[in-house]
């Protein structure tokens, strides 16, 4: 009677532990489907602004003037994006 109880209780204990395993396979799959998209428009957005940055010396020239200028610009951004001022 008292194996029989154990392996009940033991049953019990791993249908728990299954259930909790889909539980936590479900919601990180939720979670992830929900972040793909920021990640997505992080990497665009990043991808938009390196672009720029490339372009701005041909644009503008690459004098020692202008250089400083486009450093200045880039030290900006990375500030205002990385939370630092």
């Amino acid at each position: 009677m008292a194996s029989r109880l154990g392996r009940l209780d033991a049953q019990h204990i791993w249908d728990n532990r299954s259930r909790a395993i889909e539980k936590a396979q479900q919601e990180t799959a939720n979670l992830a489907r929900s972040l793909a998209p920021n990640a997505e428009d992080t990497i665009e957005a990043a991808n938009a602004n390196l672009v720029a940055f490339a372009q701005r010396p041909e644009l503008d020239g690459a004098a020692p003037e202008k250089m400083y200028e486009h450093h200045k610009i880039m030290a900006v951004h990375t500030n205002a994006t990385s939370g630092g001022g």
